[in-house]
């Protein structure tokens, strides 16, 4: 079984290059749906983030504010390092939890990918034995962002806390180029797909 990273840019198109592998039969395993979980009410991790924020980043029904999180924490570096450090080890442990489980289905599965936004330096990396990075144009990757409501001061200040597509490109082992159509996303997919199975 071989597990992958895919990564990038916010708004670079990682969640949808590890849907497309998910049509082609990979497990794909989604480090912000799992964090997520990881802060709802009456968890370990969501008394310690509102012990350290505080109250202003609880909702009325009790459940972390994602949004005021986010504001708090990208425009205050020691502020994200310190949430970082309560969501960072417990996703590795759950995506660790999760590899351990698929591989003892022992269901054929060949392929997982983790879409994660923050891979180096969370503790994912470690986990994988390839990374993909997905790259896309900044006005490409502001337009999709636009249309899922965040501003564009949210964009710049979540961008900026993450690598360069740069310094993102000189860790790849494989880059997805995703400025073009869906149909061409779909092809270069699916080259990829059959380069990591043959790719011991």
């Amino acid at each position: 079984m071989k597990v992958v990273g895919i990564t990038g840019q916010i708004g670079a198109g990682k969640s949808s290059v590890a849907k497309l592998l998910a049509t082609l039969g990979a497990r794909v395993l989604d480090a912000d749906s799992i964090a997520r979980n990881l802060l709802e009410p009456e968890t370990e991790a969501y008394y310690e983030v509102v012990d350290f924020f505080g109250e202003e980043v609880v909702l009325e029904d009790g459940r972390i504010d994602r949004r005021k999180l986010a504001s708090i924490v990208f425009d205050d570096q020691r502020k994200l390092k310190a949430l970082n450090e309560i969501i960072h080890p417990r996703v590795v442990d759950e995506i660790k939890d999760c590899l351990r489980y698929i591989g003892e289905l022992g269901e054929g599965v060949d392929l997982v990918a983790i879409d994660v936004p923050i891979l180096f330096g969370s503790g994912v990396e470690k986990l994988v034995a390839k990374v993909v990075v997905v790259l896309a144009d900044e006005r490409d990757r502001l337009e999709r962002l636009k249309a899922q409501g965040y501003t564009e001061s949210e964009v710049g200040l979540r961008a900026a806390a993450q690598l360069t597509q740069e310094e993102l490109s000189l860790r790849a082992d494989y880059v997805i180029e995703n400025s073009g159509t869906l149909a061409e996303l779909k092809e270069k997919v699916m080259e990829l797909w059959r380069a990591l199975k043959e790719d011991d």
